[in-house]
């Protein structure tokens, strides 16, 4: 016998969860499931309405491993289907799972050849239209912050060991907040009496090279 002395809303939040995973506990503790199986488990946990925090807290793992496992539990059917039959390793559908679309998850799997599906072509494949924060001189030079500030869509691959990377999905809106934090430098340069002042968010080196002045106009970050 315990006795739960937080209050009557994590008793009733207790009662709740094990009632739904008395099943699930029974068979991850004692018979062992299979890695499918576990993770709609997990799922129908989650879609009974069960929090993260108490799903975390009954089989003694984090809010985030059971994050991941959600993410892995909703990856497409058929491609769940193929990970049944040990087609596809977990390896692979961590990274087939950093994405919710399932039509991009199936055309990323299918557009690779047998021999090249591993994860790191996998996540280049699903990533690629997006820019990442961490390397991209632009988004470096906005900052994540600033962008998803101004209603900038963002994507998180919770199986990324780089918690700081973020993907950046709309590089119109990057390119124009590059633009205008640029155009505030360039202005207060003008005020110091310059006649031609260019800006731009990124540079092409060929434009540079090829200068009729012989050097770089005022523009974007390197």
């Amino acid at each position: 016998m315990f006795e739960v002395c937080a209050g009557g809303r994590r008793l009733e939040s207790l009662a709740l969860l094990v009632a739904s995973a008395d099943s699930l506990a029974e068979n991850v503790c004692r018979e062992p499931l299979s890695v499918a199986d576990e993770l709609a488990g997990f799922l129908r946990l989650s879609e009974e309405g069960k929090p993260v925090e108490d799903i975390a807290a009954a089989f003694g793992v984090t809010p985030l491993v059971v994050k991941r496992r959600l993410k892995l539990a909703a990856v497409s059917p058929r491609l769940m289907a193929l990970f049944r039959e040990e087609k596809i390793g977990l390896d692979c559908l961590m990274a087939l799972a950093s994405v919710e679309d399932h039509q991009k998850q199936e055309q990323a799997w299918a557009g690779l050849q047998p021999w090249n599906r591993h994860p790191e072509a996998l996540r280049r494949l699903l990533s690629q239209g997006e820019i990442e924060s961490d390397r991209d001189p632009v988004a470096k030079y906005v900052n994540v912050k600033a962008y998803e500030k101004a209603g900038g869509a963002t994507r998180r691959d919770l199986f990324s060991d780089d918690e700081k990377r973020v993907y950046l999905l709309d590089g119109a809106l990057l390119e124009r907040l590059a633009t205008d934090k640029l155009q505030k430098k360039a202005n207060q340069i003008a005020v110091d009496g310059w006649k031609w002042v260019e800006v731009r968010s990124r540079y092409n080196h060929d434009e540079f090279v090829k200068h009729p002045c012989g050097f770089r106009p005022f523009g974007g970050p390197v």
